[in-house]
């Protein structure tokens, strides 16, 4: 998750645009207000572990793009954070977000 929320951060920081994951709470009022009805969802999973060299990909990704920000002050803190969770990912271990599946009638 720390991943996920620093790499929409960056993708901000420097204008471009990027994934967006909706909590199943949001998702079930928006199926509510277009009219679907028996909404309700359902954690799937905590998030399944993942292999270390998912994080190094996507560090090779991210850390091209820090130095597109255009503030000195946040990409050394955007960098801290990168250090910080490849650090956490190398000693504990890393796993994807949680999955939930969203449940709803037609009307």
């Amino acid at each position: 998750m720390r991943f996920t929320m620093l790499e929409r951060a960056v993708a901000e920081l420097i204008g471009e645009s990027h994934d967006v994951d909706w909590p199943p709470q949001w998702v079930e009022e928006r199926l509510e207000e277009v009219g679907f009805r028996d909404t309700h969802w359902a954690k799937i999973d905590n998030g399944i572990a993942l292999d270390l060299r998912y994080l190094k990909e996507w560090s090779s990704y991210l850390r091209p793009q820090i130095p597109r920000i255009k503030s000195k002050v946040l990409q050394t803190a955007v960098l801290k954070e990168l250090k910080d969770i490849e650090n956490a990912g190398e000693k504990f271990g890393i796993k994807a977000s949680p999955a939930y599946a969203i449940y709803a009638k037609k009307p």
